[in-house]
C-alpha cells in the first residue's frame, strides 16, 4: 500500500495536485503501520514532494524524522536517501559545510545507498565543494564520479555524468573544456521529474549563453523556452527557479533589461 501511495503522491504533485499529495501523505502517516519501512516510504514520498515545490523547511524536517526513523529498523537505503535529501536542502540555503556532510555520508557508505542517491550525492559534494571555493577538491569529485560511472556499466548515466563534467567546467569558467565535456555528453532529452543536480539540456543552455556570441545566446534562449514550459508543465518550482535565472541572464546578454527583471519578478 505504501508503494502505491508513493507513486500517487508524485503522480499528484507532477499534475500540479501538490496539495492533495500531501494530505493524502499525512493521512497515511497518521494511521498505524506495522512496518517501518512502510512509514520511511511515505516519508521519503512526502520530502520528494518538498523537494519539486522547493519548500526547504520542510523538506530538511521530513529528511531528518526519516534519518531519525531509518536505523531503527536498520532501513540503510532510506538513511541515505535522507542524508541525500538533507544534502541538498543545506546546499540551497549555502550551508555548505553541512551539505559536504551529509553527501559524504552517502558516498562512504555506498554500498549501503540506492546507485542513483550515490551519483547525485558525488555531483552535490562537487558543486558544494566549488562554491566554497576549493576547485581543484571539486574536480577530484568529478573524477571519481566518472570513475564510480563506469563501473556501473551504464551508458546513459555516464553521458550524464560527461555533461556534468561540463557544468563543473562552466562553473570554473572554463568554457572551452565546458564545450568539450558537452559534446562527447551528446544530445540529451529532460526526461523524469529532474530532482538532481545534473539536468543535460539546462546546462547546454548555460553553455551557450556563457559563450556569448549572438548566434548561441538566440539558441540558448530557445532551449531555454522550451524547458521552461518543460518545469512548468511537471510543477517543479525548484528547476522553475533555475530556468528563469538563466532566462534574465539570456536576456541581459542581449541588452534586453527590462525583460530580464520582469523574468526575476
Amino acid at each position: 500500500a505504501s508503494y502505491a501511495m508513493q507513486y500517487r503522491a508524485w503522480s499528484h504533485q507532477a499534475t500540479g495536485q501538490e496539495d492533495v499529495a500531501l494530505v493524502e501523505l499525512q493521512q497515511a502517516l497518521r494511521e498505524p503501520s506495522a512496518h517501518l519501512n512502510s512509514t520511511a516510504r511515505l516519508l521519503f514520498a512526502q520530502a520528494v514532494v518538498y523537494l519539486a515545490a522547493g519548500k526547504l523547511p520542510q523538506l530538511e524536517q521530513t529528511a531528518r524524522h526519516l534519518l531519525l526513523l531509518a536505523p531503527q529498523d536498520d532501513l540503510a537505503i532510506s538513511q541515505y536517501f535522507a542524508h541525500w535529501l538533507l544534502g541538498v536542502a543545506h546546499y540551497e540555503w549555502n550551508n555548505l559545510d553541512a551539505a559536504v556532510y551529509h553527501f559524504s555520508a552517502v558516498i562512504a557508505n555506498q554500498h549501503h545507498a540506492h546507485s542513483w542517491v550515490v551519483r547525485d550525492a558525488i555531483c552535490g559534494l562537487t558543486v558544494a565543494y566549488q562554491a566554497q571555493r576549493l576547485g581543484t577538491r571539486a574536480k577530484e569529485t568529478t573524477d571519481f564520479l566518472l570513475e564510480w560511472v563506469q563501473e556501473q556499466h551504464n551508458m546513459r548515466e555516464l553521458m550524464t555524468a560527461y555533461a556534468f563534467c561540463g557544468q563543473l567546467a562552466l562553473l570554473q569558467d572554463e568554457v572551452e573544456s565546458a564545450e568539450q565535456w558537452l559534446e562527447i555528453a551528446g544530445s540529451q532529452d529532460v526526461l523524469g521529474p529532474m530532482m538532481f543536480f545534473e539536468d543535460p539540456p539546462i546546462t547546454k543552455a548555460r553553455l551557450l549563453l556563457a559563450k556569448g556570441d549572438e548566434p548561441s545566446v538566440v539558441q540558448g534562449q530557445a532551449l531555454l523556452d522550451d524547458l521552461l514550459q518543460y518545469v512548468q508543465a511537471i510543477h517543479s518550482t525548484r528547476k522553475t527557479i533555475q530556468v528563469l535565472s538563466l532566462q534574465a541572464w539570456a536576456y541581459d546578454l542581449q541588452g534586453r533589461v527590462p525583460e530580464a527583471l520582469d523574468v526575476l519578478e
